[in-house]
């Protein structure tokens, strides 16, 4: 990815071009060179961005929450359809402010303050059903120190059946379960999940220790989106986190997609099986045996 640096008056714009799919640490080139130069407002051109993928999308926000942190007041200008698309889907659109050009991005920026993340309102929410893993600790940690926890609101139980009273009962957008959970239990959570709309949309990682892949595995056969390596990392792990809850978005705007989707595969059969049974209780069950 390359950069140039023009100004609009006093205001500096930089416009980055190229693919972005790389994590980058924040502050990004280009902009880190502004904030260096005492610069407290900047337009980032994005016209020029020919891909963007989650890592890359990452790489913004990251950057987008050094600035606010620092006071300084980021903007987006100009971009392309597709890259509009990701950071849609992504949310990214509801705390960093966007602009079709540069005038009207310039127009904000000289007599705005500076955007606020608007508390509750735009938090994602994230159901933790842990045994024996300390996954909500761990992820707390790790989203602080990748500037990310002031979007997610995290809830823990213990239990895979009270986890999906919560689920029925408030909207999520992700659920991680501990590998050390009852297989079987898990089985007929995940098929009590595909057999009602909403919450077959919620998509499902499991954390899991490396010694513990292959146990992980199991539950991934059993409808559970993808894995989600434990100890986490600062820059993996807020990743996985992105790509699945876009997966989710895609999935609330398109019912289809989540068909042709080869992670939502799985809990599809699942859910085919479970429409044989007598059972429509809607409760947790046990599944059938492979």
């Amino acid at each position: 990815m390359d950069y140039t640096t023009d100004f609009e008056g006093v205001v500096p714009v930089v416009n980055l071009r190229g693919s972005l799919t790389t994590i980058m640490p924040a502050p990004m080139p280009g902009i880190s060179e502004v904030i260096v130069g005492g610069y407290k407002k900047v337009i980032v051109d994005v016209s020029e961005i020919t891909y963007l993928n989650s890592s890359g999308l990452s790489s913004l926000i990251n950057t987008h929450r050094y600035c606010h942190k620092q006071g300084i007041h980021m903007v987006l200008a100009r971009p392309r359809p597709d890259v509009m698309k990701i950071i849609r889907v992504a949310r990214a659109n509801l705390f960093i402010p966007i602009y079709e050009d540069i005038q009207s991005a310039l127009k904000d920026i000289q007599y705005s303050a500076g955007p606020t993340i608007r508390g509750g309102q735009t938090k994602e929410r994230i159901l933790i059903i842990q045994k024996n893993l300390q996954i909500n600790t761990d992820l707390e940690n790790i989203l602080f120190e990748a500037r990310q926890a002031v979007n997610y609101e995290l809830r823990v139980e213990t239990d895979l059946e009270k986890g999906l009273q919560v689920l029925k009962e408030t909207q999520y957008q992700l659920v991680i379960l501990d590998v050390n959970l009852e297989l079987k239990e898990v089985e007929g959570f995940m098929a009590t999940m595909s057999m009602q709309i909403e919450l077959s949309m919620v998509p499902v990682l499991v954390a899991s220790p490396h010694a513990r892949f292959d146990r992980a595995y199991e539950f991934i056969l059993n409808g559970v989106d993808d894995l989600l390596p434990h100890p986490f990392n600062e820059f993996e792990t807020p990743t996985r986190i992105r790509s699945l809850m876009e997966l989710y978005y895609i999935a609330k705007t398109d019912a289809s997609s989540q068909q042709l989707s080869g992670l939502k595969l799985s809990r599809s059969v699942k859910a085919s099986e479970a429409g044989t049974s007598s059972d429509k209780s809607g409760g947790l069950r046990h599944g059938h045996n492979n």
